[in-house]
C-alpha cells in the first residue's frame, strides 16, 4: 500500500470509531480525496478529517459530504414514497443493500448510497411493474433475468423478482426472508428489510459476487458494520456459520472480518475470524485497495485480472461458452444458436486485442489475475464456477 493508502485507511477507523485523525506531516491530501473517490468512501472519511487541515485542503472533502448527505435525504424520502406505494397496493417488498446496509452505521448518510433495490415475490413482479409504470416510474431497461430499472426524479430503482446471480444461488434466504421481513428504522425512516440472517447473507454474497470485478471499501465496511452490530460469536456459532459454509462462503466471511479488526477498527471481541492468516487478510486488502469501487480503478486491467481468474477456474471452453451466452444478445431471438456462444466471445475478445494499449498491458494484468485466481481460491470462491457443467 502506498501512503495515501494507509492514510485513507487512517480516516475510515477514526470515522468509524467517531474521532478525529492526527494530522500527518508530509501527506498528499489531494492524492488521499483520489483514493477516496475511488472508493466511494469520500463522505465518511471526511468525518475524521484532522483538525488541523487548512480551509483548501478541507474544502473538497466538505463538499462531497454536502452532496453526499443531500442526495442521501432525497434518496430515502423517495424510499419512502415508493415503500408506501407497495403498501397501499397490498405488494410485500424488501429493500437490498443500500438503506438495509446502512441501518448499521453510526451516521447512515455518510454511507454511498447507488440505486434503490427492492425484491417483490415473483408471481407478483407483473403487478409492481405495472403499478410502478403507472405512477411515474420510467422504465430504463427491461427484464434481465434478475431484474428490471426504472428513472424518476434522478433516481434509480432497480425491481427484482430474483436476487441471485448466476452460480451465486442464495434464493432460499431471500424467499424465506421474505416472508420473515421485519421493519427498521434509519433516521426516522421505516424500511422493509429482511431478517438479519438473511440480510447478513445478502451484503456477504455481495462482497463475493464484485470480488471478480473488483470490490471496495465501501461493500467491506457493509459488511463490517453488520459484523459488528449483528454477528456476535453466539450468532455466528449457532447460525451463520452454517449458512456461511453451505453457501461457500464461509472462508471470505471470516477474511473479510479479520480485515477490518486489523484495518478499520472492528473489535477485537469478535473472535470467529481469529484463525485466518494475515497473509490472506493482505492478499484480500491488496485486491480492494487496487481494484477501487466496483472496480473503478484500472477498469480494463481489473476486467482482464477477472477474465484470468475464471479461465483458471472453469476452463478456456465453459469460461467462454458462459460468456457468450451472457453477452451474445442475438440468443434471446434465436436460441438455437447457444451451442456457438464460445466462438462469439472469442471474436469479442479478438476485437479487443486490435486495442494497442490493451495488448500491452495484457501480459501484466494476466499475472495478477494468476495471483486473484490464488486469492480467489483460497477463499473458496471458485467452487460453484468450477463444478459448473
Amino acid at each position: 500500500m502506498n501512503q495515501a493508502q494507509k492514510t485513507l485507511l487512517d480516516l475510515l477507523r477514526c470515522a468509524l470509531r467517531g474521532e478525529r485523525c492526527e494530522k500527518q506531516e508530509k501527506q498528499d491530501w489531494n492524492a488521499v480525496l483520489d483514493e477516496a473517490n475511488n472508493q466511494t468512501v469520500t463522505a465518511l472519511a471526511a468525518a475524521a478529517l484532522p483538525a488541523s487541515l487548512s480551509d483548501e485542503e478541507r474544502k473538497p472533502w466538505k463538499n462531497a459530504q454536502y452532496i453526499q448527505v443531500d442526495f442521501y435525504t432525497r434518496y430515502m424520502f423517495a424510499q419512502d414514497d415508493l415503500c408506501r406505494l407497495f403498501a397501499e397496493n397490498g405488494i410485500p417488498m424488501v429493500i437490498l443493500k443500500g438503506s438495509a446496509a446502512g441501518i448499521y452505521y453510526a451516521r447512515p448518510s455518510l454511507r454511498a448510497m447507488g440505486d434503490i433495490d427492492l425484491i417483490v415475490p415473483r408471481e407478483l413482479f407483473s403487478q409492481a411493474k405495472k403499478l410502478m409504470i403507472s405512477t411515474g416510474y420510467k422504465l430504463m431497461r427491461d427484464d434481465n433475468g434478475r431484474h428490471i430499472e426504472f428513472e424518476k426524479n434522478r433516481l434509480e430503482y432497480e425491481l427484482h423478482h430474483t436476487y441471485s446471480h448466476r452460480n451465486e444461488d442464495i434464493e432460499s434466504y431471500v424467499i424465506e426472508g421474505m416472508q420473515e421481513r421485519v421493519t427498521g428504522e434509519v433516521d426516522g425512516h421505516r424500511v422493509p428489510m429482511l431478517p438479519k440472517l438473511a440480510n447478513g447473507i445478502v451484503l456477504l454474497d455481495h462482497l463475493r459476487h464484485h470480488l471478480r470485478e473488483g470490490v471496495g471499501l465501501r461493500q467491506l465496511i457493509d459488511w463490517m458494520m453488520y459484523v459488528e452490530r449483528e454477528l456476535d460469536d453466539a450468532f455466528w456459532t449457532d447460525t451463520f456459520c452454517a449458512a456461511a459454509r453451505r453457501e461457500h462462503m464461509e472462508t471470505l466471511a471470516k477474511a473479510a472480518a479479520r480485515v477490518c479488526q486489523r484495518y478499520l477498527g472492528l473489535p477485537d471481541t469478535i473472535r470467529w475470524c481469529a484463525d485466518i492468516s494475515d497473509e490472506t487478510c493482505d492478499f484480500l486488502l491488496e485486491n480492494v485497495m487496487n481494484s477501487g469501487n466496483f472496480g473503478k480503478k484500472n477498469t480494463s486491467g481489473v476486467r482482464v485480472e477477472s477474465t484470468a481468474a475464471s479461465i483458471r477456474g472453469m476452463g478456456l471452453f465453459h469460461y467462454l461458452q458462459r460468456g457468450g451466452e451472457i453477452h451474445w444478445a442475438a440468443l434471446k431471438k434465436y436460441p438455437q444458436l447457444k451451442p456457438c456462444a464460445w466462438l462469439y466471445q472469442l471474436f469479442r475478445y479478438g476485437r479487443l486485442f486490435l486495442d494497442q494499449k490493451y495488448r500491452k498491458d495484457f501480459r501484466s494484468n494476466f499475472n495478477n489475475g494468476k495471483k486473484k485466481y490464488r486469492m480467489l481460491k483460497e477463499l473458496d470462491i471458485l467452487s460453484r464456477d468450477s463444478s459448473e457443467d
